[in-house]
């Protein structure tokens, strides 16, 4: 499956592993608020990781990528909507690819001998931010959004997630000197000035995904017991639960209009995919029929009328 070599820094670190892909964080549009769009997803419900799209309400489900030989997660939208960014290895090595809307086109953007997954776009859709291991170890790399100019942004981290006005980067890091502690911490996008804003000791801290506006953070916290769904501001401060369920709820993603976060939850045995609103209320099961069994959902944007 995707990524051995990011799946052993995942055990040995303590960050959650829920699936054998590792978890994505959403693009955002830059015009806010948007329209909502599909929902991206990978699901193994074809005996394969593929990817999917759905409505917001699980209907209408499309495959978009058929592989025989390797594996599809992680898959982010483009800020326009028109395009994805995932992670496959289709080829047998892990690399991020670029292709249409509905899975076509797709190209391998990376072509390098080491592991690069986990993409995620600026809000202008020129450049991508990435985690590889081609300098030997896990970091955090930028580069066009055609492949090109890629350059090392940060020693360390997983989960990249631009900020809506791209000048920073949240992102998931081991706590100094702790074994099995992670927070969520925030870069500039030229990788100083680095902040814990999570900066919970002890705990685990995961998953940043900014809001559209830029003004909060959702994120998963498993502070309460259990991971659940948490938002905050963008410094940190008034961290709030929005979900209190049985199971991980884990890989939050905001719809363009910042009405409703979607979000992956096995409280009911399987991997199924809820939205919510911010508030906490007015939970709703996406994940329906032939739509089962979804993780690392992502909300595609789609232009203001």
């Amino acid at each position: 499956m995707v990524a051995n070599k990011f799946l052993r820094y995942f055990a040995a670190s303590g960050v959650i592993v829920a699936s054998a892909i590792i978890p994505a964080f959403p693009a955002h549009a830059s015009a806010y608020p948007g329209a909502n769009g599909r929902i991206v997803y990978s699901s193994n419900q074809t005996g394969n990781y593929e990817l999917f799209t759905a409505s917001a309400t699980g209907a209408n489900v499309r495959q978009i990528t058929r592989t025989t030989t390797g594996a599809e997660g992680q898959a982010v939208w483009s800020p326009n909507g028109k395009k994805i960014a995932f992670t496959s290895n289709r080829d047998g090595n892990d690399e991020i690819y670029v292709a249409n809307a509905n899975g076509t086109k797709a190209v391998n953007i990376t072509n390098s001998p080491d592991a690069d997954a986990q993409p995620n776009w600026s809000p202008d859709g020129k450049r991508l931010v990435f985690v590889s291991f081609r300098n030997g170890g896990l970091q955090l790399w930028t580069m066009n959004a055609d492949g090109t100019k890629a350059a090392n942004l940060f020693a360390g981290g997983v989960q990249p997630s631009f900020s809506p006005d791209g000048t920073k980067i949240a992102f998931t890091n081991s706590d100094p000197g702790a074994t099995a502690s992670t927070d969520v911490y925030v870069i500039s996008a030229d990788g100083t000035g680095l902040t814990n804003i999570s900066n919970d000791a002890g705990t685990n801290s995961s998953y940043a995904s900014f809001s559209p506006d830029g003004t909060a953070i959702a994120f998963v916290s498993d502070r309460s017991g259990r991971d659940q769904i948490w938002t905050m501001s963008v410094d940190g401060d008034r961290p709030t639960m929005i979900t209190a369920t049985t199971g991980q709820n884990i890989e939050p993603a905001w719809s363009p209009d910042a009405t409703r976060i979607v979000f992956r939850s096995t409280r009911s045995g399987e991997s199924l995919l809820y939205t919510v609103k911010p508030s906490g209320k007015g939970i709703v099961k996406v994940s329906r029929g032939s739509a089962a069994r979804g993780e690392l959902p992502n909300w595609q944007p789609l232009p203001r009328r």
